[in-house]
């Protein structure tokens, strides 16, 4: 309020004569509802609403012969402009303004003036205004022009003007402003003025004014027409009182993105053969392109109409997760009216073609193939090895599925491995099979015989209908113009695309938050050579606890892709989680890949779960895993001495197995987090405990099984996710996003060495070296040779 109280006070304070402004007419505004480029002159304030570049040349002439030009431009909520008069006010001036955002939308900007008068003596003037937007639809504005009487001819008068607008919908502002001009004795003259600006079609608004004295005996009345093209736009005003008229032409920046005449033969076009990182790191200039942002890009295409079509260029090494979200944007862009056209290059895997069926026009490159094979997962045990090194596994788990130590200690799948895998093996698989035959328009058997004979040649691939046509890169203006009906196809990058920024909303929006990789404590790490993608709790739940105490922020996505990992890192996450949701802000899950174990602890709260059908979640169990080379030690002759003190002080030495005491203290502790575990899913996910004890026992689900069970609510991907939590929290659909960096600290900031493989020092440099991360470990062999092993609980390949 501060701002305010300034500001106002300095409105209703002038003291000299008369009523010119000394500065163009921007057509049809006021103060609460100007923000495009002629704010710098109506209310500078008002740029720090939208920190986008704009700019605007202006040109008037009255009917008597007067005439003046001013051309403004700015980024970042500043200003610069310059002003050319021959009406006897100002011969040229020189404008510059600045503004500055402040907490709850409020704004603060001052425009400076300098005017060089060719019949008196030049001067300096200076506006000071204040703007509130507290909602989408409501602004206050208050401005006081030529503060202290600055010109020596009253020719430039200082001036009040006090405003509100409304904004009911996107379409539609109506303002209206108190305004009072001040001479030697006080207020000099009055008006009020009304205005409003209505789009009447994509790209063409109309805009309309009335201003009056108090007593009716002065009126001038106006309108304007603006026509955009790509966000570019023109336009041509009238006004006029009892005594003279005006006109005004302007050119300039305005409604992001519309255009009033589409020629229908911009194709938006974008590389997916490379998966982009959930987070990248921003710099002084823009950070890198994430997924959300091509995924959020290839949602704004839906629908619109400047647009003849989408081409989507993809290759292998997507994932079934992403080439999911990518499937679930090109049904949208076909339903929306926007052709998809998808060019199939490189070694072509089947969750590449699965993206890809879902398009009206299938292209390939001549010289790729069609790896369409369906879905092979290998599991492998490390038992005989480890006797013949001479390491002892010991496992004890919470439940009969919870298999994943038994790469140490089988030779071969139990049945319940086998069980498990096959169902999600045979979820995953229908799922593909379905949507290639929808997506192609192909029998279910036809599919079925075309993934039994694969890999297929790029010919062949035509011949069987599983692609439309081959094309080079080099061929696919033609290609795509020919299906478009395009004689000359211009391809725009979805990055280029121009983003719709509101300077009306409220910044109100929601955060993500990333759980991605192995689940540690301490900081997340992006892993190196020897070791794995990890989510700390420490960065999650600091990300977690800002975004709950960030004002701006209305809800929570956190999006998973983990295997799970430490128990207590997982429970610090989860506790993160109900603190947010304490807030009385609403959490969704987006389940990417994999979400299992601790990947599924920490969705367990949230209001809704999403999971891709091809997503391997659940496993809702807890195991803990000891290899002792004793045996391998002595073989070494290697004589290993313990000094204790306390029973179980021994207990994680790497030289011995447990003994009964011990096995069964660890077979406790699993016991008892396995308890917390299911209670958890009991009050996050309001089940039974029969009911999460029939879903839990450590089995894993595919998201299409999990959304049957209950332990998932729908299936879809992250951009699902993030309309439904925009919904929840009441949000517009081009509200914003916050992710927030892993930590604000100096170490953070400076950035960490990569991760590197250290060995305790009561270990040796043969045998068990060190674990890298939750499940995978390092072994030594006695030829020296370096095993690298990991559960493999869901790797589809």
């Amino acid at each position: 309020m501060f701002a305010w109280t300034l500001v106002a006070p300095l409105a209703l304070a002038q003291d000299t004569t008369n009523a010119a402004a000394g500065h163009p007419e921007v057509p049809a505004a006021t103060i609460a509802a100007e923000d495009g480029p002629g704010a710098l002159w109506v209310n500078p304030a008002n740029q720090a609403y939208d920190p986008d570049l704009r700019f605007g040349v202006f040109a008037d002439r009255t009917l008597d012969g007067r005439s003046g030009a001013a051309l403004a431009a700015g980024i970042f909520g500043q200003s610069l402009g310059v002003t050319v008069r021959d009406d006897g006010i100002a011969d040229f001036s020189v404008d510059g303004s600045v503004s500055v955002p402040l907490p709850q939308r409020f704004a603060i900007g001052a425009t400076g003036r300098w005017h060089l008068i060719s019949r008196g003596p030049d001067f300096f003037a200076v506006d000071v205004a204040a703007s509130w937007r507290p909602a989408p639809w409501l602004a206050l504005s208050a401005v006081a022009q030529n503060i202290g009487g600055p010109d020596p001819q009253a020719l430039v008068v200082p001036a009040s003007r006090l405003g509100l607008a409304l904004r009911p919908h996107r379409s539609f502002v109506l303002g209206a402003e108190y305004i009072a001009t001040y001479g030697a004795r006080g207020v000099d003259d009055e008006r009020l003025r009304a205005a409003t600006r209505v789009r009447v079609k994509e790209g063409a608004w109309i805009r309309g004014f009335a201003e009056v004295s108090p007593d009716f005996d002065a009126v001038t009345a106006g309108g304007a027409l603006e026509v955009y093209f790509g966000g570019t736009g023109i336009g041509l005003a009238a006004r006029g009182d009892a005594s003279d008229a005006a006109f005004t032409g302007w050119i300039g920046t305005g409604e992001v993105g519309e255009s009033v005449v589409h020629g229908r033969s911009t194709v938006a076009a974008a590389d997916l053969t490379a998966p982009l990182p959930y987070e990248a790191p921003s710099g002084p200039l823009g950070g890198q392109a994430t997924w959300l942002d091509t995924l959020l890009a290839l949602q704004d295409l839906e629908g619109r109409k400047r647009y003849a079509g989408t081409l989507l260029v993809v290759s292998s090494g997507l994932g079934y997760a992403r080439n999911a979200e990518v499937r679930e944007r090109i049904v949208a862009l076909e339903r929306s009216g926007v052709p998809v056209t998808v060019l199939l290059t490189g070694n072509i895997d089947t969750g590449a073609y699965y993206a890809a069926s879902a398009a009206s026009h299938v292209l390939m490159h001549p010289a790729a193939v069609l790896d369409l094979r369906g879905v092979s997962l290998e599991l492998r045990h490390f038992r005989d090895l480890l006797d013949e090194l001479g390491i002892e596994a010991q496992v004890v788990r919470q439940a009969e599925f919870k298999t994943a130590g038994e790469m140490y200690t089988h030779s071969a799948p139990s049945p319940e491995q086998k069980e498990q895998l096959d169902a999600v093996l045979d979820d995953i698989y229908a799922e593909l099979v379905d949507r290639i035959a929808e997506g192609r328009e192909l029998d279910r058997d036809a599919v079925i015989a075309a993934v039994d004979g694969g890999p297929w040649l790029s010919e062949e691939a035509v011949e069987k209908g599983l692609i439309d046509g081959l094309s080079y890169p080099d061929e696919l203006d033609g290609k795509v113009g020919e299906h478009l009906d395009l004689a000359h196809p211009r391809f725009r990058p979805i990055d280029g695309l121009d983003a719709d920024h509101d300077p009306w909303a409220t910044g109100r929006g929601l955060a993500v938050v990333y759980v991605d990789g192995a689940i540690t404590s301490g900081r997340s790490s992006a892993g190196g050579l020897l070791s794995g993608k990890s989510a700390g709790s420490g960065t999650v739940v600091r990300q977690i606890d800002r975004a709950r105490r960030d004002s701006r922020v209305r809800a929570l996505v956190l999006r998973v892709d983990s295997p799970g990992g430490s128990a207590f890192a997982s429970e610090e996450i989860t506790r993160a989680v109900q603190r947010f949701k304490k807030s009385d802000k609403p959490v969704v899950v987006s389940m990417g890949g994999l979400a299992a174990s601790g990947g599924y602890y920490v969705a367990t709260y949230a209001d809704r779960i999403f999971a891709h059908p091809a997503t391997i979640t659940g496993s809702i169990g807890v195991l803990s895993t000891k290899l002792s080379a004793d045996a391998m030690m002595a073989w070494l002759g290697v004589n290993i001495t313990s000094l204790d003190r306390g029973r179980n002080a021994g207990m994680d030495t790497s030289f011995r197995a447990w003994d009964e005491e011990e096995l069964a203290r660890a077979q406790a502790l699993v016991d008892g987090m396995y308890a917390r575990f299911k209670g958890h899913v009991e009050k996050g996910r309001s089940m039974e405990p029969a009911a999460v004890q029939e879903v839990a026992r450590g089995r894993v689900w595919s998201g299409t099984a999990a959304a049957g069970n209950g332990l998932v609510d729908e299936l879809g991907g992250f951009v699902a996710a993030i309309d439904d939590a925009r919904e929840r929290a009441g949000l517009g659909a081009h509200t914003p996003i916050y992710v927030y960096p892993p930590s604000a600290d100096l170490l953070d900031l400076v950035g960490s060495p990569i991760p590197a493989l250290r060995v305790r020092e009561d270990r040796l440099p043969t045998g068990l070296l060190a674990p890298l991360e939750p499940w995978t470990t390092v072994l030594l062999d006695r030829n020296e040779h370096l095993w690298l092993i990991e559960p493999d609980v869901g790797g589809l390949k």
